[in-house]
């Protein structure tokens, strides 16, 4: 790539990505492309209107967000003064809110007293509503339950009467208009198909390269239709076959399903996913803060306390989420932490991690035994092959914490004196820098990495099933509240710069991919992934986005379209 090709390229990234954090709603109007499209002509998507009122039934409708926002609209065209538009969308909110914690196996109380704070707001919203009493039970109950031994089915009876009161009092007579309108019928049915087609590259328009990995790169992406940016990873399907790796890409695909539908702000999950003749494509939320490593090289001496503390928060947070989800994650290093434009970091990059059937409250602990990860990072017992667990990722967070508050990996051959870092890993005892920063390196840091860096996995702390708890009260978190961080509350120390790219340069990334090895290789039927076309919840809430804007008469220079266009390049 020339250089005027690459700084085209990186200029109008810049620009998509800077629109969106200065001014949100005005850029997503700009940004979307076209109109949310309406099936082809003659489709067997619609049912006639009058065959499919008789039929519909009002779980169709309110069991969705995009069926919630349009029953909205029409209590908010019938009584303007209660259901206004800031009002309904509080609404819509609240129940997203609601609908993920009565789906969810395994609720936690911090879920439930989320819950519980969005519908005592709307208590006040909606007097007429009625909900004051059902809130006060339930805040009473969700202090008086025991969520680690409660059953799911019990934890879900607790928000049962206040979901059936909302059914009741709201989605009742909104349905009755629903059914009775001339169009809206048939406008949920058009949405409900884009919601559910499938989607392919044309959806989508391709930016400047910000990564590449084993199997292709990852570019910067926006969706053409509700105009939200992602990171579209591409991995030639050729390589993919030529390399034996297809489990593991269906691995990483089917982890990332799980963090879709199960997700924390500290991981990064499925958007998208599908593949076409050529290559297999993951769309994932597009964190511009760069990783920590792209960071760490501009901060030879480490983060500083304050920053540490905070990024080692989260990632705890992540860790947390993973294990509890049986996910063992095993490269976890600065690279695969990125940062989103607010300076709050998520776990990326899930092709190493693996999905067990256990926990790390699971009694009887199923030890794994393959090499995984990156040298210097992976603990002794992953080298020695003696069998690891959920503790093995607790090794690495200990190297990471090091690593943020020195500037320096304590394994690297140069810190330690070894001869590589596998020898390191086995023999060097840790010695910690004077400083940290411009500080004296903090002795509570140093109890806590030496505890997590212990080379019996048995003593180490990430080994006893309480270690997330342990970890939480240990004195380098005691300024932490974690019930706020838990819903990344809290404001991150550092905001990365909004102004430039934080990613390597296109120069930088031009390193030659090895698909060219398998030219030759024919795919068949067997290589392809089945159930691979994937579009998470969160592309229905953005769809309900531009719905707003629709009904806010932002994208009326917009011509609706059967189809969605051809793939853009920029």
């Amino acid at each position: 790539m020339d250089d005027i090709a690459a700084c085209i390229k990186d200029h109008q990234y810049n620009e998509a990505i800077r629109k969106t954090v200065v001014d949100p709603e005005e850029a997503l109007a700009k940004a979307i492309l076209e109109k949310i499209p309406h099936p082809p002509k003659n489709s067997d998507a619609l049912v006639p209107l009058e065959e499919y009122v008789g039929k519909v039934k009002l779980e169709d409708v309110s069991s969705c967000s995009i069926g919630r926002f349009l029953l909205c609209c029409l209590l908010s065209d019938q009584e303007p003064d209660t259901w206004g538009e800031k009002r309904s969308k509080q609404f819509e909110d609240a129940h997203d809110v609601l609908d993920e914690f009565m789906q969810s196996t395994a609720p936690s109380k911090t879920e439930a007293t989320h819950v519980h704070a969005r519908f005592s707001k709307l208590g006040k919203i909606f007097p007429k509503l009625g909900l004051d009493e059902a809130i006060a039970t339930i805040a009473t109950t969700i202090n008086e339950t025991d969520f680690t031994s409660e059953a799911p089915e019990a934890l879900h009876e607790i928000f049962k009467p206040l979901a059936e009161i909302i059914r009741e009092k709201v989605f009742v007579p909104a349905f009755e208009l629903f059914k009775a309108h001339e169009s809206y019928p048939t406008r949920f049915q058009e949405l409900i198909w884009y919601r559910d087609r499938e989607v392919c590259m044309d959806d989508f328009v391709v930016f400047r390269d910000l990564g590449r990995g084993a199997f292709g790169v990852v570019s910067g992406a926006r969706h053409r239709v509700t105009g939200q940016m992602v990171a579209l990873k591409g991995m030639n399907r050729k390589l993919i076959k030529g390399k034996k790796v297809l489990k593991m890409v269906v691995g990483e695909f089917q982890i990332l399903k799980t963090l879709g539908e199960k997700p924390s702000p500290f991981c990064v999950s499925l958007v998208y996913s599908f593949m076409d003749s050529t290559d297999l494509y993951l769309g994932l939320p597009l964190c511009t803060g760069g990783d920590l490593m792209f960071h760490l090289r501009a901060n030879a001496h480490g983060y500083g306390l304050e920053r540490s503390r905070f990024f080692a928060a989260e990632i705890l947070l992540a860790l947390e989420h993973l294990h509890n989800l049986g996910i063992l994650y095993r490269d976890l290093k600065p690279e695969n932490v990125l940062l989103d434009e607010k300076g709050h970091t998520k776990i990326s990059d899930m092709g190493l991690a693996v999905l067990t059937k256990r926990t790390p409250r699971t009694i009887g602990e199923k030890l794994l035994t393959g090499r995984a990860g990156t040298p210097g990072y992976w603990p002794p017992e992953m080298l020695t092959k003696k069998g690891y667990g959920f503790d093995a990722d607790w090794w690495s967070y200990g190297v990471m914490l090091f690593e943020f508050l020195s500037g320096i990996c304590c394994f690297s051959e140069t810190y330690s004196g070894c001869k590589d870092r596998n020898e390191a890993t086995l023999q060097y005892d840790i010695k910690f820098p004077e400083l940290c920063g411009e500080d004296p390196f903090p002795e509570d840091a140093k109890d806590l990495i030496l505890q997590l860096l212990e080379r019996d996995r048995t003593k180490r702390l990430g080994a006893n099933p309480k270690a997330v708890e342990i970890l939480k009260a240990h004195p380098f978190f005691e300024s932490m509240d974690w019930a706020q961080m838990a819903g990344a509350k809290v404001t991150p120390p550092w905001t990365p710069p909004a102004d430039s790219i934080n990613a390597a340069s296109q120069e930088e990334l031009q390193g030659r991919s090895k698909e060219h090895e398998f030219k030759k290789l024919k795919l068949t039927e067997e290589d392809d992934v089945k159930g691979i076309n994937y579009s998470s919840k969160n592309h229905e809430r953005d769809m309900v986005t531009v719905l707003r804007l629709e009904r806010k008469g932002k994208l009326s220079h917009l011509e609706p379209s059967v189809t969605s266009g051809a793939c853009n390049i920029l």
